[in-house]
């Protein structure tokens, strides 16, 4: 990844944010690094979002270090003037050693993998020596339709103090409980073509069973915070989210990591995942910012289950 010239220097707004618990020795000068990052990326003005952008759309992210990567530096300089540090991207930055051997093609638009890449196949060197990211969809600093909130510097921070053998923190879904009504969801909404969808979901039914399949729950991935340093098994889940989408011709990455998650989290021990309510992020000091946070249930089973179905999970209403 080549890197452009960073514009480290923040706008007043920021200057004037909360200083962050995290920051070493009690010193707030800007130039010592926060142990948690927000990162971001848009690759060819997808949307219109860089465009768009809008300084006061989440006024709680001025408090973190703020990371943008993008192929279009001169279009994303009014973030530079709001204190972000830009990172030049090439379009050719997905190595091929990252892809898997078979891929089902699919029409997406130019920098899709590229922004699979950045959000599930690797963390950029920038980023590494933190000891957390907080990857949050550029579309939140834009329009904003799914209304993703960033959460508040100050209670994220205390909230992974309490929790420091968390490697990642998500927050549930706002509409469906479960992936298999959001993969009849972006299938209705034609965002998903009907035959991968079937092919996935015959894979993971002949690996976990389809009731196994039926109760997987579901995941906001807008905006999530993961550990960077010393999480192989994490690292891994996220590479074979990248991987399967490419792999089964999917674009919705809510399809796929829900059961990397079930895959990884039945071969491990200990609750390194927590799940929060999606009202845990508004920033409101009554709702208990960050609070009412578990371990999501998933269903406990083997990787050859003896309820796997080799004909697909036709109950769960994939028809063609």
């Amino acid at each position: 990844m080549r890197l452009d010239e960073s514009h480290s220097w923040r706008a007043k707004t920021c200057i004037l944010a909360a200083v962050s618990p995290f920051r070493s020795g009690g010193r707030t000068s800007r130039y010592v690094r926060a142990q948690v990052v927000l990162f971001s990326y848009n690759f060819g003005n997808f949307r219109g979002e860089i465009s768009r952008y809008r300084k006061q759309t989440q006024k709680f992210s001025c408090a973190y270090d703020r990371f943008f990567f993008t192929d279009l530096v001169d279009v994303a300089r009014p973030l530079a003037d709001d204190g972000w540090i830009l990172s030049k991207v090439s379009a050719d930055d997905v190595p091929v050693e990252a892809l898997p051997r078979v891929i089902i093609p699919r029409d997406v638009s130019d920098g899709w993998k590229l922004t699979k890449y950045f959000k599930f196949g690797h963390i950029p060197r920038a980023l590494r020596s933190y000891e957390y990211t907080l990857h949050v969809d550029f579309s939140a600093f834009a329009n904003n339709p799914n209304r993703y909130i960033v959460p508040e510097f100050a209670h994220l921070s205390r909230f992974l103090r309490l929790h420091k053998s968390t490697e990642l923190v998500l927050w549930k879904h706002g509409q469906r409980s479960f992936a298999f009504q959001e993969w009849k969801a972006t299938v209705g909404y034609r965002l998903e073509k009907v035959p991968n969808i079937r092919g996935f979901a015959r894979s993971v039914g002949r690996r976990f069973g389809c009731a196994a399949v039926s109760k997987v729950p579901l995941f906001e991935l807008g905006v999530f915070m993961r550990k960077n340093n010393n999480t192989p098994v994490l690292n891994h889940m996220f590479v074979n989210t990248f991987r399967t989408l490419i792999a089964y011709g999917l674009k919705r990455d809510q399809n796929v990591l829900p059961f990397a998650m079930m895959y990884h989290l039945n071969m491990t021990k200990g609750n390194w995942v927590l799940q929060c309510p999606k009202e845990a992020k508004l920033p409101n000091h009554e709702r208990g910012m960050m609070g009412g946070c578990g371990a999501p249930v998933f269903p406990s089973v083997s990787t050859r289950s003896s309820n796997a179905s080799h004909h697909g999970c036709g109950h769960l209403g994939l028809t063609p």
